[in-house]
């Protein structure tokens, strides 16, 4: 059975901000209460850490993590309102905006200006530090509002179950992950995501107020998960009734801009949320911008069905698609799944929405492939099922390339196996060829990437699936 991430709450306030300039040196850091291993932590702040700093220049965020009572996680966080026209003029002031945030803000003029524009955009903390903006508010432990800055204020809480139900993985400590196993570090970035800005003001379950703070009052959403095969239609019919739009009648958060259910077609209010395949898309719909590992586009989870609703539909078969957001976690099949190795579904979303990308070095090696889907191979068979790719040089110099080599992410990463002989050197404007070979042996699902690193500084990271399916003639 699948399980993905508890809950998720989200502490709003509504407050005046004044622009500044945005953080420089941005790191997201992780607090870890003495529930949790020094190791554990150490491995948070210097490798999941580090996926985030190497992917965006301005993700700044404070991180609380500890255990606790939930399904496999829950994140709560500091939730702040700006007027829309404060969202459009910040992303419009970015000097440095990718492609993928220019579409995003040419859709934005486009299609949420009319309906958005004379409102507000709900926003996490974090994202208001990376757009430039102060006098946010953040979340104590005890899931208050607290000025962000002062001592144990933090941008989200993160809480993953200690449930003796559940068996957590870490990584760092070597092994294969259990069948009944998740993995710890997958279900931190899918919660460090949703403290980013990802999460939507749709909620799918009952929520509950916050006491309040100060003299406001915070507003505490909250969303439990069922294990899969859990709901039935009678509590499905159930909760369809509470789907409402926790943030205030029409007002969006940052990633509910980029919500279409075909070009053009911007989905405007909880009314409309319900309908099957709403996806995120940075360019008006035309594109499915999460792409997935296999390159096909991820739709929102749009229904009231105790799952978070901005988090992506979970591929059927726990495996091809499997994105860090998707909204059921795979046991025994995620280990080592990030937002590096997942097909950018969480990089594009966080990048239109305001974090802006580390300048990538330039890429003189390029393959000809983003994928390798082997489909489904019968087993036994007489040969192993053949596919390869090309790489070519569009550099002025030679490239080397280095010792390929190919790591599961889960299945059984041995049933791929490549051949690189005639792919070792590359003069400029020249190509070569990688044979790349399927040969399960089991009905299983397999997923893995080929790693290629090259002398030119760049590594190549092509993601391979396959599924092996018995011969039922043999």
């Amino acid at each position: 059975m699948k399980q993905r991430n508890g809950f998720c709450l989200a502490i709003c306030l509504a407050l005046p901000f004044a622009l500044g300039t945005a953080v420089a040196n941005a790191q997201v850091t992780f607090t870890c209460d003495p529930s949790v291993a020094v190791s554990t932590c150490n491995y948070l702040n210097t490798t999941i850490a580090g996926h985030y700093s190497s992917t965006f220049s301005n993700a700044s965020a404070s991180i609380y993590i500890t255990y606790g009572s939930t399904g496999l996680g829950q994140s709560i966080k500091g939730e702040n309102n700006i007027t829309y026209t404060q969202y459009v003029a910040a992303l419009t002031a970015n000097p440095n905006q990718s492609p993928v945030q220019a579409s995003a803000l040419s859709a934005l003029n486009s299609d949420a200006s009319g309906p958005y524009g004379s409102g507000n955009v709900r926003i996490s903390s974090a994202l208001g530090t990376a757009l430039g903006q102060t006098g946010l508010q953040g979340v104590t432990t005890g899931a208050l509002d607290c000025d962000l800055g002062t001592t144990g204020c933090y941008d989200g809480v993160v809480t993953l179950t200690n449930s003796p139900n559940i068996t957590w993985f870490y990584i760092d400590q070597g092994g294969t992950e259990p069948d009944g196993a998740y993995d710890f570090y997958t279900t931190v970035e899918h919660e460090v995501d949703e403290v980013l800005g990802t999460s939507s003001c749709i909620r799918t379950a009952s929520s509950s107020e916050e006491p309040a703070g100060r003299g406001r009052t915070g507003h505490v959403a909250t969303v439990i998960r069922p294990k899969q095969g859990a709901s039935t239609e009678a509590t499905m019919a159930a909760t369809k009734a509470t789907l409402t739009d926790e943030c205030g009648a029409g007002v969006p958060s940052d990633v509910d801009l980029y919500r279409y259910t075909r070009k053009g077609g911007l989905v405007l209010d909880s009314a409309l949320s319900t309908k099957d395949g709403a996806y995120f898309s940075y360019d008006g719909g035309a594109t499915k911008g999460a792409d997935g590992v296999d390159g096909r586009g991820k739709d929102y989870n749009t229904k009231a069905n105790d799952e978070d609703y901005a988090d992506f539909v979970s591929s059927a078969d726990c495996g091809t698609a499997e994105a860090v957001q998707d909204a059921e976690g795979c046991p025994g099949q995620d280990a080592g799944l990030n937002i590096l190795n997942d097909g950018r579904g969480e990089i594009n979303i966080l990048n239109a929405i305001g974090y802006n990308l580390v300048p990538a070095p330039p890429q003189l090696v390029n393959p000809n492939k983003k994928l390798i889907d082997f489909g489904q191979v019968t087993f036994p068979a007489a040969s192993p099922k053949q596919d390869g790719l090309e790489l070519q040089n569009d550099g002025p110099t030679g490239v080397t390339i280095g010792t390929i080599s190919i790591v599961g992410t889960y299945g059984d990463a041995s049933q791929f196996s490549f051949d690189s002989s005639k792919c070792s050197t590359l003069e400029p404007k020249k190509k070569c060829h990688i044979d790349v070979s399927f040969n399960p042996d089991a009905a299983l699902i397999s997923r893995a990437t080929l790693i290629i690193p090259t002398s030119s500084g760049s590594t190549i990271s092509i993601p391979l699936t396959g599924a092996g399916v018995v011969n039922a003639g043999r």
